[in-house]
């Protein structure tokens, strides 16, 4: 009961902050006492323009006082208030304006009020609920595909997709002509595995979902998965592709960790500092271990066109084995100035299934 006690008196302590931050540091000897410190706006529209209210303060004290500074807990709350002494027993205000525009939803400012040559702080509040302004279809649907359809999005980044799953993502779509309109799909580059559900036909004026699935249920495939397709609006190709990627990986559902594999790099990046474009490659040797309990399987590994190493898919490593290999960076393949690039790999530790090894450089010709 000792123990829970004092639990609660921290979480009680830990939460005044934030219920009862009107109350003033130093409070009985605070010159400047406000008459309210906290005001609601109610619900406001976010194209209504800003709002604003009055706090008015007292001096209580013997001597003038005067605000060091206010400060606000957002660029969105602005106050106005005054820059000479307040004598004793005089009044004052302090104005606070509220923008909502970008700010849909309810909020809660604080505004705090330092006197007496940071002795003395005042937190005064101001809320409401922002109701958010009418959006645009351009701004829901930023994508201009042609002939009338405009989408939510041109890139669908998927997370890792295991083994015997499949996984969705979701564009939206918008007819923004009045007559409908026939739609297809043409393929760019093709992974074989991703597949499209959308209308055939969209009717003028309306609006929709496309589905995108990598579908790992009935094959295998490890590693990334790349898929660039072109809308076909009533038959014209449009200028603009959407481009979905993934990276398949094992099924982990009920695995052990503590007795799986565990891979481990002795590095993960190199920088190759300032080299010139050549034909010899530039190297760097690393090590990979394997710190599990289980044999470790690499499953893929993919590298950019001038980065190659020695690390292949289907090598394993025994439980505490550890295998050296190189990176080979081909300088001549890439064009002057600053180069980043990496190499991806897959493998079947549950804890991380995917790695990355990345390079960097200067190339000088």
């Amino acid at each position: 009961m000792k123990i829970r006690h004092i639990l609660l008196t921290a979480l009680a302590v830990t939460l005044t902050p934030a219920v009862s931050f009107a109350q003033p540091t130093g409070l009985e000897s605070a010159p400047l006492r406000f008459a309210v410190t906290g005001w609601s706006f109610g619900a406001i529209r976010e194209e209504g323009g800003t709002v604003s209210h009055t706090f008015e303060f007292t001096n209580r004290g013997d001597t003038p006082v005067a605000i060091d500074r206010v400060a606000t807990s957002c660029g969105c709350t602005t106050p106005d208030y005054p820059r000479t002494p307040i004598a004793p027993g005089a009044t004052a205000r302090i104005d606070v304006v509220f923008d909502p525009r970008g700010m849909p939803g309810e909020f809660s400012k604080i505004v705090t009020v330092v006197s007496g040559g940071g002795k003395y702080r005042e937190y005064l509040t101001v809320t409401g609920n922002v109701i958010p302004r009418p959006r645009t279809v351009e701004e829901d649907y930023p994508h201009d595909m042609g002939g009338g359809l405009r989408i939510s999005t041109t890139l669908l980044a998927f997370r890792s997709v295991a083994q015997g799953s499949t996984s969705s993502m979701v564009a939206r779509w918008a007819n923004t002509s009045t007559e409908p309109v026939t739609l297809a799909f043409q393929n760019d580059e093709q992974s074989g595995l991703l597949s499209i559900h959308a209308p055939e036909s969209l009717c003028g004026g309306c609006r929709g979902d496309i589905t995108f699935t990598y579908d790992l249920s009935g094959q295998t495939a490890y590693g990334p998965m790349v898929d660039v397709v072109r809308p076909v609006v009533d038959g014209t190709q449009s200028s603009k592709t959407i481009y979905t990627s993934a990276t398949g990986i094992d099924n982990f559902e009920g695995v052990d960790t503590a007795g799986a594999p565990k891979l481990f790099f002795d590095a993960m990046f190199h920088d190759f500092g300032e080299v010139r474009q050549r034909t010899i490659p530039y190297t760097f040797r690393l090590t990979a271990s394997n710190e599990g309990s289980a044999e470790l399987h690499i499953r893929s590994v993919t590298s950019p066109a001038g980065l190659q190493t020695t690390l292949r898919e289907g090598m394993t490593l025994a439980p505490g084995a550890s295998l050296p290999f190189e990176v080979m960076f081909y300088s001549g393949r890439y064009e002057p100035g600053e180069v980043q690039a990496a190499i991806a790999i897959v493998v079947d530790d549950p804890m991380r299934p995917t790695r990355e090894i990345r390079i960097s450089a200067i190339l000088r010709k």
